[in-house]
């Protein structure tokens, strides 16, 4: 009588091909339609080359300054009696900044000017004598000798008068430096001073520091290289210069309110005034500087700015969307399309000028070039071009 077989093994065996067999069901379709996407046609954005004129520039990071920058210091020792402004406040040249303690000044003053009055008293006295001898000496009343010591004595005393004057003038000016007002127009620094301190004349610490803002200087360096580009292209005509608002960089850190002034600035311009008259030997650069207006004070004295200092315009030049440039080890190159499949196209990229790319080799302006690249593009896939 045969053997029968166990059951259980066969089971089990049958199965595991059953679940082999639901695995390659439930897998088969999604395998296939992975492979349609594959060679599914990628869609595409294509931007023409434009051929316009674009500024040849110089891109640096700049320094601003302020125009004009005064250290106020005391030129008398006294007591601080007043504050006639806010710090941070604008205030204008001949505007009363410090009022000091003026007693001393003032008596001084006082005391200088009797002193004079005694002095041009005695002066008037020996000039009357002077002109009463004159006469007397040539009808030879008195003797020349007596006439020639009143002389002597009004002109000393006329010297000594002079000095009395002096004195007077000195303690005027002494005076008017109890009140320091503004020698410029500008904005006031913080202060560290109060009413009641007593000041010292001449120190190394100014009471307040006044920058003129509406006018700014922006401090750059080039490479000496570039040197030489830079004076030819002056000698033609004054260089512009372009200091892009970085406003919008801010608005990440707190919120913008914007203002009809400021909402939608981009760029600032200016124009180059001077160049160094020297390289910096171990930067190997040369230092320029610019002159920017800064009406609505965009500009802060020790901020650092972008500069692009424009050497001329290329009147021809191609461009197209920079985004569109890919770099590789072999260099940058662009995706263009021909009859419905993308090809690398090999570039040599001059400069870039904000979003868009000047293109010095490599294109002629009539291709079409792939803004957006999608990811997995490669070398002839197919593509469809978004309408």
């Amino acid at each position: 009588m045969p053997k029968k077989l166990p059951v259980y093994p066969i089971l089990i065996a049958l199965g595991i091909v059953l679940i082999c067999v639901y695995i390659w069901l439930s897998t088969k379709p999604q395998t296939d339609m992975q492979g349609k996407g594959r060679n599914a046609p990628a869609v595409v954005s294509v931007a023409h080359p434009v051929i316009k004129p674009m500024p040849i520039t110089l891109d640096e990071l700049g320094t601003v300054e302020a125009e004009q920058s005064v250290n106020i210091i005391a030129q008398i020792n006294g007591a601080l009696k007043k504050i006639a402004f806010e710090p941070g406040q604008e205030v204008k040249q001949g505007d009363l900044l410090f009022e000091l303690d003026a007693s001393v000044p003032a008596a001084n003053l006082a005391q200088a000017k009797a002193n004079l009055q005694r002095a041009e008293a005695q002066h008037t006295a020996l000039q009357s004598t002077a002109n009463r001898y004159e006469s007397l000496v040539k009808l030879e009343y008195i003797t020349r000798q007596q006439y020639d010591d009143a002389v002597a004595a009004a002109t000393a005393q006329a010297a000594v008068v002079a000095s009395e004057k002096a004195l007077v003038a000195q303690a005027e000016i002494q005076l008017a430096y109890t009140q320091i007002r503004a020698p410029i127009s500008g904005k006031t620094s913080h202060t560290i001073v109060h009413v009641g301190d007593l000041i010292t004349a001449n120190s190394t610490t100014p009471l307040v520091v006044i920058n003129r803002l509406d006018q700014v200087l922006i401090t750059f360096s080039v490479a000496q290289k570039q040197l030489a580009d830079v004076q030819r292209y002056q000698r033609i005509g004054t260089l512009k210069v372009l200091i892009v608002d970085q406003s919008h960089d801010r608005k990440g850190v707190l919120p913008m309110v914007d203002t009809p002034n400021q909402s939608h600035v981009s760029q600032i311009h200016g124009e180059l005034i001077s160049i160094d008259n020297n390289v910096n030997n171990q930067s190997g650069t040369v230092a320029l500087k610019a002159r920017v207006a800064n009406t609505d004070h965009l500009f802060w004295p020790g901020e650092l700015v972008n500069v692009q200092l424009v050497l001329t315009t290329e009147p021809k030049a191609i461009v197209i969307p920079d985004k569109a440039v890919q770099m590789s080890q072999q260099g940058n190159y662009v995706y263009i399309v021909k009859e419905g499949k993308a090809y690398k196209q090999a570039i040599t990229l001059a400069r870039r000028v904000k979003q868009e790319a000047v293109i010095e080799a490599g294109l002629q302006g009539n291709e079409a070039v792939i803004v957006e690249v999608p990811s997995g593009l490669a070398e002839g896939k197919a593509v469809v071009i978004n309408p």
